[in-house]
């Protein structure tokens, strides 16, 4: 059995009790979770290493698939996972590229 090895997590998740939730589960957990509400909050974090983000599609300031891609196209290549309900094939696709 691998040992239990706690990740820090950046969390972006507009929905206080989705966000809430995920942050409380996840440390709970012994995960280090940091938990911004928008895409502008992420910007005092820019630098911070993470072993993975969890972000939203949808945001108020922006798409989080939008913010995905320029992470990406700067090369940093973080673990991520990307939250939503949309699950038409296109927007499955889309989110995976």
């Amino acid at each position: 059995m691998l040992p239990f090895v706690p990740m820090r997590l950046l969390l972006i998740e507009d929905d206080p009790t989705l966000g809430e939730g995920l942050r409380d589960f996840l440390r709970a957990d012994g995960h280090r979770v940091d938990w911004c509400a928008c895409l502008a909050d992420t910007l005092a974090l820019r630098d911070e290493p993470y072993d993975a983000w969890l972000v939203d599609w949808q945001l108020p300031d922006g798409s989080g698939v939008d913010w995905l891609a320029a992470r990406r196209a700067r090369g940093d290549a973080t673990p991520a996972l990307l939250l939503t309900a949309r699950d038409a094939p296109e927007e499955i696709v889309r989110g995976l590229d």
